[in-house]
């Protein structure tokens, strides 16, 4: 018997860059099976993510992966020198084309695009495309935050100002500065007590965190949650009170803030 998932419908998964270019391909067969396949890979990766070897072996099979969703190398190429990238997946119904929201984009992509020459950073976002949704109106949001999370290396690596404007924009739908509006505030790599203060001070009704998990942080600073080097912990790394940047704590250990 096939599953419902198994027959769903496909739909069109769209790669965008902030220059507007955008490269598309339909989901299918081989997405469906990557969609399993990868989410398999990633729930273990505290089996393999210490072993470099093996590191490299999936960097060669996410190159290979995104080869089979239709993108050629020149593409992945192309995609390698970017440092902000945008997946948008249409959302047709709970049923149709469930193996593009949930099959790990950000992980495929960073590896594969290492693999096709990246020497910088990257970001990946997401956009859930919703056919005739109504368009926000910009008085319908009272306070919306943006939360840097960069402690460190990952401050001096990575600019966030890119997404912190998309982020506007899709909140009020204007593309003038996000400092001149009182409804949009934002904090920059706040420890726990000073992020739980500026949560109760502002009352946002949309929180937008930027910043990297912490196995990305380790992988590329070196940077440790909490110091336990042979603990892998999931969540956006966060700074810790009372030290330096270069300290960080998981977005576990910061969950009671808001």
């Amino acid at each position: 018997m096939t599953s419902s998932k198994t027959s769903s419908p496909s739909v069109s998964v769209s790669i965008r860059t902030p220059a507007g270019y955008e490269y598309v391909f339909d989901s299918g067969v081989e997405l469906k099976e990557a969609a399993y396949r990868w989410t398999y890979v990633l729930r273990n990766r505290n089996r393999w993510y210490n072993d470099t070897n093996y590191r490299r072996q999936l960097e060669q099979k996410c190159f290979e992966e995104l080869k089979r969703f239709g993108l050629t190398e020149t593409q992945l190429r192309e995609l390698a020198g970017e440092e902000l990238l945008e997946i948008s997946i249409p959302y047709l119904g709970s049923s149709s084309g469930w193996e593009a929201r949930i099959i790990p984009w950000e992980f495929l992509i960073a590896e594969g695009t290492r693999k096709a020459g990246r020497q910088r950073s990257i970001a990946i976002v997401r956009h859930l495309d919703r056919p005739g949704r109504v368009p926000i109106v910009e008085n319908e949001l009272n306070q919306v935050a943006f939360l840097t999370a960069a402690p460190g290396q990952v401050n001096l690596t990575y600019d966030f100002r890119g997404e912190q404007s998309l982020v506007y924009q899709s909140a009020f739908g204007i593309a003038e500065r996000w400092d001149k509006n009182p409804r949009f505030t934002s904090i920059d790599t706040p420890d726990a007590k000073s992020l739980r203060k500026f949560i109760a001070n502002s009352q946002p009704e949309i929180v937008h965190v930027a910043g990297v998990d912490a196995h990305q942080a380790k992988q590329d600073f070196g940077i440790c949650v909490d110091d336990e080097e042979e603990t892998d912990h999931d969540g956006i790394i966060f700074r810790r009170a009372g030290e330096d940047s270069r300290y960080s704590l998981s977005m576990s250990n910061a969950a009671k803030v808001a």
